[in-house]
């Protein structure tokens, strides 16, 4: 392309446009053609005329073939009331003074009007236009004596010194009149801005998308903008469509997919859409295949097009329409919107249409209603109430605006305070068919969510979902993809107000009248009610009751449960947290999918029977009165007796061989765990945190084999440990403070030679969570490398059988806040090992050792110098806190009867 352009004129042409932006108003016509027409009325005058008119662009062309030498007033009006007027110059033009007559009049118009002016040279050299010779300068010898000739010379000028289009530079006409189109078009569409109200906020995300879109690539691209209903995917893809489109050889706006298809069939909108693109020629397909010649197909693959589908709801629809992308031509495009993500496998990107700020939200709604941009005086607070139910849905704003419009302050009060009763139903049933595309299992997940689960983990509510056999996983995918639910934070699940309010209104409809006869039950009057009245039905499946609402006492009959025979068979979890008035709870034998039961802090709550055979967890923490408990279930997994009254744990206890987790803090009234401890099985993983007045652990609670982590915090009154269990490898007993230093210290070596050490190494294990920590004021006399220096050095060890170091840290008394105690290890000036570890605690009332163990083979850089030795092995050990006092070294060497501590009179073996 060549433009021919004077850069001063050029400057002032494009601030002339640019004002006239500015200054948009209806005018008939796009273009104005100002032509010869002897010269061009039969050819390219009339070639460019219907490649205007095919593009939709209203184009004045004058029929008449006789003119005089004054314009008429009709001419006069046709020219004011146009956009964009194009001059053709041809080797005539200038003999005729009607032609001349209407360029004087464009001139006039491009000055005051801010008309655009496309100068268009035909088949002449510009300069003769510009400078009035050859032709041209025989035209004016004949208009000698003419007056208005210095007039029409100057016109000629400014026009010829314009951007134009010269037609000498052009291989082909076709391409040339291509070019003067696309021109036309580009320089039409800013003088139609969209102020539609719906456009509100729109603008911002222009940018974005066309930057996803890449306009100026020559690759085919798709782009999906995807969103809930309602959120403006149509307004936006209908606003990039009036854009972009002017850019394309070929464009199509396919709209409301989802609906056309079923009132008309996929044939209807193929035909639609290819002819279209070709330019409205009647295509018709074959009905049952939808195949596409690959005449029709190989002429598209030559035309950059652009085509928006609109609310393709299904894959097969979207396959139906363009089965295969590859067909179009280089650089065309292709938007796609849609509620479901899940038909988005073959787009490039995906656009996630956001809700509306408050300001744009304001906006809109105030333009929808008032027809102005801000609040009518006197109704500012109205119109905050009225936005924040719509919560930035552009469709919601502009139905509750058009409803409010023209209405009493008193009326606009009325309708708010209905909206929190009953859903506007306008926006209710736009919202459900997102719903209605949902299968059955879906759509109870979804008014579970809705009802109960909205804001709870995404993986608790999982597992509740799944106790109903709901395949919860692949159902919360749907119904991501369907833009009903968000995951908010990466886990929590959340769900916008007004599709939860759709839910409410789904399930409200399934008895309006009686609650009791409804699925789920979640408004606190009507739960209430149902159960106070014993209301409820067979057909309630899920209630949820906030007891803190709760403004009276609620009595409630034994049987209270019985007719809603589907809500205990499924029930799973039982969360009675903080109910202090609650004496009993029923039996529970019925419910046999039930694994959680909270009770915490009910402290009316004296005794306990749980007879379930599924029940995985039983928490009591806090129920200061519960005495007796009984629980029958072998799935017994954590049992929290934390600050309860009991005096004794049944031998039955232990027989639970699936008990992990037991907690016995508090328990002031407990002197013993039980009469006969019958350990029984492996307790994997188990935690066990006691009552501070414990005295002694059960001696065969070594038969835990594979106990790993004990807490004795706080259990001042323990005097002795029993042999530890083998796979034990934290011990806790902080403040234990009668506990022998000197014997606990022994014991916890001799776990680790006998147990611990031999464990890890045989399966080539870390020694990451080994922590023995316990009360100790010093290192025992037996270790032979001990200091209350911050480092010592050992000169030599033996190498051969070398295990690794067990080291003895003392800390002083007092707060332990994130406190890091770090041993660097050092050969000849090298540091060749490291190991740390990060201890808290509220407050030591005493000194306290920790042991910690350092294997071998954690060490990266140690060198063999001799053959049987390592020399000058220094540790160094600190501490952020300066509460290291003393520590010690014991080196683990391996020997044919065990492991053995060397430099400790070897009384370890």
């Amino acid at each position: 392309m060549k433009i021919i352009m004077d850069e001063q004129n050029m400057i002032r042409a494009v601030a002339s446009s640019s004002n006239s932006s500015s200054m948009v108003s209806s005018k008939k016509y796009d273009v104005f053609l100002s032509f010869r027409g002897e010269d061009t009325r039969k050819n390219f005058t009339s070639h460019l005329y219907e490649a205007l008119k095919q593009k939709k662009i209203e184009t004045y062309i004058d029929y008449r073939l006789e003119k005089g030498d004054e314009i008429s007033a009709a001419l006069i009006k046709a020219i004011e009331d146009s956009h964009v007027s194009v001059v053709i110059f041809s080797e005539n033009y200038a003999s005729s003074k009607w032609c001349l007559g209407e360029l004087g009049k464009i001139m006039e118009c491009k000055k005051e009007r801010g008309q655009i002016v496309i100068p268009v040279f035909y088949n002449i050299d510009p300069s003769h236009v510009r400078k009035q010779t050859g032709s041209y300068e025989q035209s004016f010898a004949k208009h000698t004596g003419e007056p208005r000739c210095s007039k029409w010379k100057a016109a000629l000028t400014e026009a010829a010194n314009l951007a134009a289009w010269d037609s000498q530079i052009y291989r082909t006409e076709s391409e040339f009149l291509k070019d003067i189109v696309k021109d036309v078009l580009r320089k039409l569409a800013p003088r139609y801005p969209n102020h539609r109200k719906e456009l509100v906020g729109v603008e911002e995300n222009y940018e974005k998308i066309e930057s996803l879109l890449k306009i100026g690539s020559s690759k085919v691209r798709i782009l999906g903008i995807w969103g809930m209903g309602g959120i403006g995917k149509t307004t936006l893809a209908s606003a990039l469509y009036d854009k972009l489109s002017p850019e394309f050889e070929g464009c199509c706006f396919l709209a409301n997919v989802r609906e056309e298809s079923d009132k008309h069939g996929f044939k209807a909108l193929r035909n639609k859409l290819f002819s279209e693109l070709l330019e409205n020629e009647n295509l018709c397909f074959d009905a049952s295949s939808f195949l596409v010649s690959h005449f029709v197909l190989s002429r598209l693959g030559r035309k950059k097009v652009f085509i928006v589908l609109d609310d393709v709801d299904t894959s097969e629809q979207l396959e139906n329409l363009i089965e295969d992308f590859d067909f179009l031509g280089l650089g065309s495009r292709v938007i796609v919107t849609t509620r479901n993500k899940q038909i988005f496998s073959q787009v490039d990107k995906i656009y996630k249409v956001k809700e509306l700020s408050i300001h744009h939200s304001l906006k809109l709604f105030c333009l929808s209603v008032f027809r102005e941009k801000q609040p009518k005086h006197g109704y500012e607070d109205l119109s905050r109430s009225a936005i924040s139910y719509c919560k930035g849905i552009p469709l919601a704003l502009k139905v509750l605006g058009a409803s409010l419009r023209s209405r009493s302050k008193q009326a606009w009060e009325c309708e708010l305070r209905k909206l929190q009763k009953f859903p506007n139903m306008e926006i209710h049933n736009v919202l459900k068919l997102s719903y209605d595309g949902l299968d059955y299992s879906q759509k109870e997940i979804f008014l579970d969510i809705a009802c109960f689960l909205r804001g709870k983990q995404r993986d608790h509510v999982t597992s509740i979902l799944e106790a109903f056999d709901f395949p919860a996983a692949s159902g919360i995918e749907v119904l991501l993809d369907k833009a009903l639910i968000t995951i908010s934070g990466g886990i929590q699940i959340e769900m916008h107000d007004l599709i939860q309010e759709m839910g409410w209104k789904i399930v409200h409809q399934e008895h309006i009248k009686d609650p009791g006869r409804r699925s789920r039950l979640w408004k606190h009057e009507e739960v209430h009610d149902v159960l106070k009245y014993n209301k409820g039905t067979e057909v309630v499946e899920g209630v949820i009751l906030d007891l803190s609402k709760l403004t009276e006492d609620l009595y409630l009959s034994f049987d209270f449960l019985a007719k809603m025979t589907n809500n205990l068979v499924n029930l799973k979890t039982i969360d009675l947290w903080g109910s202090r008035d609650l004496v009993e709870i029923p039996d529970l034998s019925k419910a046999e999918k039930l694994e959680s039961v909270s009770l915490c802090y009910c402290e009316s709550l004296c005794q306990l029977q749980v007879h379930s055979k599924s029940l995985g967890v039983l928490n009591l923490y806090g129920c200061s009165s519960l005495r007796e408990f009984l629980v029958t279930s072998e799935e017994l997994t954590e049992l929290n007796l934390a600050f309860t009254a009991i005096c004794a744990l049944p031998s039955s206890i232990w027989q639970k061989r699936k008990l992990r987790s037991l907690y016995l803090r508090g328990c002031h009234n407990l002197n013993k765990l039980s009469d006969e401890p019958r350990f029984c099985g492996s307790y994997k993983h188990s935690i066990t945190t006691l009552a501070s007045n414990v005295k002694r652990l059960p001696v065969n609670i070594e038969n835990l084999s594979m106990m790993t982590m004990i807490w004795l915090d706080d259990c001042r009154k323990l005097v002795s440990l029993p042999e530890l269990p083998l796979f034990l490898e934290k011990l806790s007993a902080c403040n234990c403070t009668s506990l022998d230093t000197k014997i606990t210290q022994q014991q916890v070596l001799q776990h680790m030679l006998q147990s611990r050490i031999p464990y890890l190494r045989k399966h080539y294990l870390k020694c990451y969570d080994e922590e023995y920590f316990f009360p100790g004021d010093h290192v025992i006399d037996e270790c032979r490398f001990h200091t209350t220096q911050n480092s010592i050095t050992i000169p030599y060890l033996q190498k051969p059988e070398l295990c690794g170091f067990i080291y003895c840290i003392i800390l002083s008394m007092g707060p332990l806040l994130e406190c890091d105690v770090s041993c660097s290890v050092y050969q000849d000036g090298i540091r060749v090992g490291w190991l740390e570890r990060l201890l808290e605690y509220e407050n030591l009332i005493s000194d306290h050792v920790v042991i910690l163990y350092h294997d071998i083979s954690e060490f990266d850089k140690i060198s063999e110098v001799h053959d049987h030795f390592f020399s000058n092995i220094t540790f160094i050990f600190e501490n952020n806190e300066d509460r290291i006092t003393e520590f010690g070294v014991f080196p683990v060497y391996a020997s044919e009867s065990g492991l053995k501590l060397v430099g400790s009179k070897e009384i370890f073996e």
